[in-house]
């Protein structure tokens, strides 16, 4: 008899060593779960913060080089004339002067037309980045990412459209 109670104390000893060690490894998982996730949650939020950055900076540069494009084609226009009022007046070392100003004038126009074509590509980029990331968010996060990257998101999608509005008023074609 005293056996069996001895084998029946060491059953519930060990039942109760079995059930610690499962409320332990059930909190540490909970515990590596709630980590991952905010882990997941800060990644996330940069990658949003970058984005957004990336494209407020893209557009701040796109506006700068449309009115540098605008004066560049405004200035090559008035040069041209004047280079010809120049070389007809027999001022042609100011001719000379004039048609080196404007070669850098159409260098420039070219670099502020290509920066613009790499503009107009890389939001294409983000576009199909943000489509992306919208995706997988809305497949993997739980709702509380969700509702963390949501004004971060509208935010986003915002500049892309400002950005594609100006890109076609800028009338650089691709």
């Amino acid at each position: 008899m005293q056996d069996y109670e001895n084998e029946e104390d060491a059953l519930e000893e060990a039942s109760k060593f079995f059930r610690a060690a499962a409320a332990m490894v059930s909190a540490d998982k909970d515990a590596q779960l709630a980590s991952s996730r905010g882990r997941m949650q800060g990644v996330l939020s940069d990658h949003y913060a970058f984005l957004e950055l990336h494209l407020g900076r893209q557009l701040a540069q796109l506006r700068l080089l449309s009115k540098l494009r605008l004066f560049c084609e405004g200035e090559l226009g008035a040069a041209e004339e004047r280079t010809l009022s120049m070389s007809r007046l027999g001022m042609s070392q100011m001719a000379s002067e004039e048609g080196t100003r404007r070669a850098h004038l159409e260098e420039k126009l070219n670099e502020a037309v290509g920066r613009i074509r790499a503009i107009q590509s890389d939001v294409g980029d983000m576009r199909h980045q943000m489509t992306e990331l919208e995706e997988s968010s809305e497949r993997d996060a739980d709702e509380d990412t969700k509702g963390r990257i949501s004004a971060p998101s509208r935010r986003i999608w915002g500049l892309i459209q400002t950005l594609e509005s100006e890109l076609a008023d800028a009338g650089v074609p691709p």
